[in-house]
Order: C-alpha cells, then sequence, then structure tokens
C-alpha cells in the first residue's frame, strides 16, 4: 500500500522507534500522571510530524526513513499504555 521499499536506513529507524517505545513504557510506568500522559502525546505529535515531513522528500532513502519513523512512533504511542500498572 505504501510502497516502501525494505533497506538498511529501515533497520535504522526501527531500532530508533525501538528506543523510543521503551522510553515512552519507561515514562508511562515511573510517572504515571495524566500530564505524563499529555507530554508523551504531544512529543510524539512533535516526532511524528517531523519524521512525517521526510515522507515528502524525493529521495527514497528519506522517504522511506521518514514514513517507517512517523507510523513506528504513533504504534509506540499506542502501545505504551500496555506497560502500565493497574
Amino acid at each position: 500500500a505504501l510502497d516502501l521499499p525494505v533497506n538498511f536506513f529501515s533497520f535504522l529507524a526501527l531500532v530508533i522507534v525501538l528506543g523510543l517505545c521503551v522510553d515512552y513504557a519507561v515514562f508511562m510506568r515511573e510517572a504515571g500522571a495524566e500530564s505524563t500522559a499529555a507530554a508523551i502525546a504531544f512529543s510524539t505529535a512533535s516526532a511524528a510530524i517531523s519524521f512525517g515531513a521526510l515522507g515528502w522528500s524525493s529521495v527514497p532513502v528519506l522517504r522511506t526513513f521518514g514514513m517507517t519513523l512517523a507510523f513506528g512512533v504513533v504504534y509506540a504511542l499506542l502501545f505504551a499504555p500496555l506497560v502500565r500498572p493497574k
């Protein structure tokens, strides 16, 4: 659907996404306040917009890197609350 090729930069982007996902999960678990959730949401929005801008590049490597990071950051936000204490 997105026609994104898999290359070395795709894997680098996934490593960055993994780091952000762990970071979001740690903040959610340790702080647990609504203000922390809002801060993470704003951080995710700014990162997704910034990396999504790379997705409009005419250079295929940058497009792949940007789109992988933009989608990955959003998914990291969606899955971070799963580690929140009950």
